[in-house]
């Protein structure tokens, strides 16, 4: 039996893990829906619409010529920022949880920070380009990468959105060993922001909470703990084989944020041990075909953004599952494809699409 082409490959991983994630919407979001609207599929059917058009938009771009993507960077790249400052807008914005992170568009709301995991891969991907033909010119691609890094992560910090922020950093220092940076010099810098990364993380009175209760959740499991704890549980009832779908506890109001944060312990507790391995190992193979792809394809822009991609879902995904299972503090970051959200949906799916359409400018052969 032939291997099958890496294409195809990504176009199948992709909707395995989206139609997943959609699905399991019906079980992890029921109980918050009959809550707030007495209708237990409230969000299901919402994920069903993001799904619908998140896909219709991967199939229009991967018939797009790459050019045309492209063309539109700066453009995006600067709505981005202005739908950042929009945000902070009260008028045009909507709290929740405290944060100011979505923009109200009537039936639906748009998170602004996931628009800018696309547009600064673009950008970025575009600088590595310019500065990978100058041989090895990485104090310059550093200068030019920060004068938009710093402004964008100081407007996701205000929103705020601690945990998108430091993604979207550690993202950064990553591509930079990717850019062939001086290891001891990464390694210096990486320090550097890693202490002003903590005293920002201190300085916030919950932030320094979730730090103390990661050493003993149990210790805070009425305060701080307590999410960790239920995520714990909940994974825990779940055994090899779990409790069957629809049938778990932690989403009936015992664990907050079941839905998009911490759902991987609902999905856990449901479907096993065996079914959430297999989630992150078909997540696995996803990331780790893009780093293939990466590495075959030749024009420097389409390999740095095919790289950018795949950095950046793989780090989502290792974040959130270790928030969960209390190796790292809680830090506000939804797994990709399972967790609740039609902007994170769509913006994945695009970013995906725009590697399919890359990767399909390589000559057959080399594919």
């Amino acid at each position: 039996m032939k291997r099958m082409k890496d294409k195809r490959l990504l176009l199948l991983l992709t909707f395995i893990l989206s139609l997943v994630g959609t699905l399991f919407t019906a079980s992890s979001a029921a109980q918050l829906g009959i809550q707030l609207y007495s209708d237990p599929l409230s969000f299901f059917k919402h994920a069903i619409v993001y799904f619908v058009i998140g896909w219709l938009i991967f199939f229009i771009i991967v018939k797009l010529p790459s050019s045309f993507v492209k063309r539109y960077i700066d453009s995006l790249f600067y709505l981005s920022i202005a739908l950042l400052i929009v945000t902070l807008v009260p008028f045009f914005s909507h709290k929740i949880n405290g944060a100011r992170r979505w923009i109200n568009l009537g039936l639906i709301s748009f998170q602004t920070s996931e628009f800018v995991k696309l547009t600064l891969g673009l950008k970025i991907a575009r600088s590595a380009s310019f500065f990978l033909a100058l041989k090895n010119n990485i104090s310059g691609f550093i200068v030019n990468i920060s004068l938009y890094l710093v402004p964008i992560s100081i407007l996701i910090a205000m929103q705020p959105d601690y945990g998108t922020m430091t993604l979207i950093v550690v993202t950064v220092f990553l591509f930079l060993l990717f850019m062939g940076i001086n290891f001891r010099f990464w390694l210096s810098i990486t320090s550097i922001v890693f202490v002003i990364l903590l005293i920002g993380a201190l300085l916030a009175p919950y932030r320094l909470q979730r730090i103390t209760s990661n050493f003993d959740p149990w210790a805070h499991m009425r305060t701080s703990g307590y999410q960790i704890v239920q995520a714990l549980y909940g994974i825990g009832d779940g055994g090899f084989f779990g409790q069957g779908l629809g049938s778990g506890k932690q989403k009936l109001g015992y664990l907050p944020e079941a839905h998009t944060d911490f759902v991987y312990s609902v999905f856990s507790e449901e479907v096993g041990m065996v079914g959430g391995v297999a989630f992150l190992f078909g997540f696995l193979n996803l990331v780790l075909l893009l780093f293939k792809m990466a590495k075959k394809v030749t024009d420097p822009f389409d390999k740095s953004f095919i790289f950018w991609t795949a950095t950046i879902l793989g780090l989502q995904c290792f974040l959130n599952v270790f928030m969960v299972l209390n190796i790292i503090p809680v830090i506000g970051v939804p797994l990709p494809f399972l967790s609740y959200g039609g902007t994170s949906e769509i913006i994945n799916l695009i970013m995906i699409a725009i590697c399919y359409r890359f990767y399909s400018d390589l000559p057959r052969g080399l594919q």
